[in-house]
């Protein structure tokens, strides 16, 4: 059974399992300034995702998640969402904001599921092309 638990330090475990997912071009950047959480199959890490609170927005943004080919299926993309929207409303926040790209749909269903909805940003800030979604909390 995979655990998932909060992961505060250690960058390189959260660049590595970046690298297991995504090109060098589409690696996770400040790691440092987000909150981690990481998936463990026993001593194996799996999954992850992170969050970061924006102050001046009041608005937690899900920065990265990722999980292993060996671990989907498993719901573990959906309660990384659950766990970080739960850290959210710890923070003060009033909404946490993501966006995903437009193929990838089990990304955005798993936010619709979520209660996540569709939104059109001011400042479209990974580019025009991708969708952003929103959670009023």
């Amino acid at each position: 059974m995979i655990k998932i638990r909060r992961h505060d330090g250690d960058a390189p475990l959260i660049e590595y399992l970046d690298s297991r997912l995504f090109s060098a071009e589409e690696r996770v950047e400040r790691i440092e300034e987000s909150a981690w959480w990481v998936g463990w199959d026993d001593t194996i890490p799996v999954a992850y995702g992170g969050a970061r609170y924006i102050p001046e927005a009041k608005a937690v943004f899900l920065s990265r998640a990722g999980v292993l080919w060996e671990a989907r299926g498993q719901g573990l993309q959906k309660k990384l969402i659950a766990l970080r929207v739960k850290w959210a409303r710890t923070t003060g926040a009033t909404k946490v904001i993501t966006y995903t790209h437009p193929e990838n749909v089990v990304s955005s269903n798993n936010l619709i599921r979520s209660g996540f909805e569709l939104y059109n940003p001011e400042w479209k800030w990974e580019g025009p092309t991708f969708l952003y979604w929103i959670l009023e909390i």
